[in-house]
């Protein structure tokens, strides 16, 4: 077993400003950090998702708020504040990288240097040419200072085959980074988790009891889908220790049967020539 602390922080939904955003995840990072976590994760477009320069611009407000990578105040937040408490960040942006805006998650090891960035690959509805965002065009894993991680964004998660090819190519655990706002998005992210059997990290935005304003809120699950972690509430930031490693026996599986590397195993079973296309 190769055990690892990670934490999440959900962001509240109600609205704040763009500064105040700001404080919010620094004193995130930094509660993620003084918890001894090795790594934090942070929800998609967390720099200007429900912020009031964010909700009263008119249309495409992610795209007329993005800065280009690696600039603007949000990026160099995240960099001073991951090399000060010596602890990775993942977390997720709109921004400019030539003449492309994509949908970024961007992993910032504990020294403060970005190690690489995954696009979206699959976009909403209101994303592509909606929103004026380009889709990637590369599924890889994404260095951390765990290892390598597959993220998952947001819609993705409907998608089991992006899942698959993450792990295939190397995760040894998956993030979701969301700004969905239903809990069907952290239902779906659990069983990619069981069919890949891989840990889960879990980050979206919380809201207030009584609040109309509702987020998926955040969680992190084991590699057979079991919850380590999980609120829907508030901004605490949430920790708990995965497992690395591939398990090599099911809980539900009956005694008898053979030890095997269950993030493979399954894998090979498969008859893609039954399948519909």
């Amino acid at each position: 077993m190769r055990m690892s602390s990670v934490a999440v922080a959900p962001i509240p939904m109600k609205l704040v400003t763009l500064a105040q955003r700001q404080a919010q995840v620094r004193k995130s990072i930094r509660s993620a950090a003084a918890a001894g976590a090795k790594l934090v994760c942070f929800p998609e477009y967390v720099d200007v998702q429900r912020t009031h320069e964010a909700v009263t611009l008119p249309d495409r407000p992610h795209k007329r708020l993005a800065a280009r990578f690696p600039e603007g105040a949000f990026a160099e937040l995240i960099r001073a504040e991951a090399a000060r408490g010596r602890i990775g960040v993942l977390y997720g942006q709109c921004a400019w990288s030539g003449r492309k805006l994509l949908n970024l998650t961007v992993s910032v090891d504990s020294r403060g240097k970005v190690l690489g960035t995954y696009a979206k690959t699959h976009l909403a509805p209101d994303e592509g040419p909606e929103g004026g965002i380009a889709a990637g065009g590369r599924i890889a894993p994404l260095p951390t200072d765990l290892g390598p991680a597959g993220v998952i964004t947001c819609y993705e998660v409907h998608f089991p085959e992006l899942a698959r090819t993450q792990v295939a190519r190397g995760a040894r655990f998956l993030v979701v980074p969301t700004a969905g706002n239903s809990d069907a998005f952290f239902t779906l992210a659990r069983a990619r988790a069981i069919e890949n059997h891989a840990p889960l990290i879990f980050s979206s935005y919380s809201f207030e009891r009584g609040s109309k304003s509702t987020g998926c809120g955040a969680g992190i699950v084991d590699g057979f889908g079991r919850v380590l972690a999980k609120t829907v509430y508030g901004a605490k930031v949430l920790s708990a220790e995965i497992d690395l490693d591939p398990p090599v026996r099911s809980p539900v599986w009956h005694g008898r049967w053979p030890k095997v590397n269950l993030r493979t195993f399954t894998w090979k079973r498969r008859r893609p020539a039954l399948y519909a296309r």
